[in-house]
């Protein structure tokens, strides 16, 4: 085994035990018969309700894509984009933020479509999907300031302790980089015409001409309305379930506003599928809504659970007619 692939397999279990530790302190000192009865209790149509739009989120995403990809020339089925982002949803389970890169390779084998131009493409949807999470913070701010102050404050109370461990960490990292920046600069006339900065230059030029994609969007009102339209399904998914548990019923719009928010900090988290630190983190958001903590963690496991399964039961289909279109597009190669 080799060490590039020891450090790999360390690291997202690293990952795992992060997640795992987070699931831990969410579920710490609750009763589980409790807990398991709430999640019981939940209304079960409006899970399904809040499972069907997170597909229609998918669609979404998969046509806003295809909008992307159309000015470099590629015009890819809406299916196989559908198909690419469940799958790479899917590799997320597994490795943190490997589905970005999992996502083009599918797309890369199913529409013959450079894998360094839909990278670029990808990491502009990232870009574009933090600016609106940002938006949506400022707005839940301004709308909801003394609530998003307690959140806040219970937050840095309850890990406090972990301040002095992280701090050290990131003086590693931010050392460990610039090193890494001086070793480069110093050793750059060797990489310059050795094959692999070649391929590198290669990669980054394919990923530019993806980033700057946007500037040609022939369809920009469908872009628009494609990237309104998975924030919408994103907010009403979650708000909609309030309705499945008698507690949170009475929440307004503007609070699902803010646990969609603060879930997406969540889910932003280096962790196997925003495991532990969604719970974490959504169940600290209901508690400063003046929601009990065992309600506010029984609606934080049903949403995410519903949500995995989703990806899960999707993913594995997708990966299945991904398999079979790709050996349809191969026979057809044979054919002619």
């Amino acid at each position: 085994m080799s060490g590039k692939l020891v450090l790999n397999v360390a690291k997202n279990l690293l990952f795992l035990i992060a997640g795992i530790a987070m699931l831990f302190l969410a579920f710490r000192g609750k009763d589980l018969q409790e807990l398991i009865a709430d999640i019981r209790q939940a209304k079960i149509s409006w899970i399904v309700f809040s499972m069907i739009l997170g597909f229609a989120a998918f669609v979404s995403r998969a046509i806003r894509w295809k909008i992307l990809l159309e000015p470099m020339g590629y015009k890819p089925k809406v299916t196989s984009s559908v198909y690419s982002i469940i799958i790479g949803y899917l590799a997320n389970l597994a490795i943190p933020r490997i589905g970005e890169l999992t996502r083009c390779t599918v797309m890369s084998k199913t529409e013959d479509i450079p894998v360094d131009k839909l990278f670029g493409t990808v990491i502009l949807e990232r870009v574009i999907d933090l600016l609106i999470l940002v938006f949506l913070t400022v707005l839940v701010v301004l709308l909801k300031v003394e609530t998003f102050g307690n959140f806040f404050m219970n937050l840095i109370r309850d890990n406090a302790a972990s301040y002095p461990k992280i701090a050290l960490l990131l003086g590693i990292a931010c050392v460990g980089f610039v090193l890494l920046l001086i070793s480069l600069y110093i050793l750059r006339a060797r990489f310059t015409l050795h094959p692999w900065s070649i391929k590198i230059r290669s990669f980054f030029l394919g990923l530019k001409e993806g980033l700057v994609s946007v500037k040609n969007i022939k369809n920009m009102k469908g872009f628009v309305f494609h990237t309104f339209l998975i924030w919408f399904f994103y907010y009403v998914m979650t708000w909609i379930v309030f309705y499945a548990f008698e507690e949170t019923s009475g929440l307004s719009m503007v609070d699902g506003l803010f646990i969609l928010v603060v879930g997406g900090f969540g889910m932003a988290a280096p962790v196997q599928g925003g495991i532990g630190a969604y719970h974490l983190i959504v169940s600290m958001g209901m508690g400063v809504l003046g929601i009990d903590q065992t309600i506010g963690l029984s609606f934080a496991t049903v949403l995410h659970t519903s949500q995995t399964f989703l990806v899960l039961a999707l993913g594995v289909l997708s990966l299945i007619l991904v398999y079979l279109q790709n050996r349809n597009n191969a026979s057809n190669q044979l054919i002619t």
